[in-house]
């Protein structure tokens, strides 16, 4: 795979950086999984924090669905195939904020005077 420049004018990640990082989101994917999986064996912890385990498999499943996209011949099309919709969801609306970078985004607008000191706050998406 051959280095392609970005926007900014560094070169992005090459193929064998690419496949590292694929192996490496599998395997937290499978150790936060094995955490799950032994939390969940315990029955009060299950009683008191379901929503947090749901959390817990939810970050697996975007991590398998990230090494997914990273490992694919064409990420475009793994990405629309992405199951996770939050993830899927995310990586689109990050992706055409890439696209108009040059244009004045949705959060250069937003602002006031929340840091006392008159300025502006620029807000940022995570």
């Amino acid at each position: 795979m051959e280095e392609v420049p970005t926007p900014s004018g560094g070169p992005l990640l090459s193929g064998p950086h690419i496949r590292a990082i694929a192996d490496v989101l599998l395997d937290l994917s499978l150790d936060i999984e094995t955490l799950g999986t032994i939390l969940c064996g315990n029955a009060d912890v299950v009683q008191r924090h379901t929503e947090e385990l749901q959390t817990i498999d939810l970050i697996a499943q975007k991590q398998r669905s990230l090494a997914a996209i990273l490992q694919a011949d064409c990420p475009d099309s793994a990405m629309s195939s992405i199951g996770v919709d939050v993830l899927r969801t995310r990586l689109y609306e990050l992706l055409a904020v890439e696209e108009t970078d040059d244009e004045e985004q949705p959060w250069d607008q937003i602002g006031g005077e929340a840091d006392g000191t008159g300025d502006k706050v620029q807000i940022k998406p995570n």
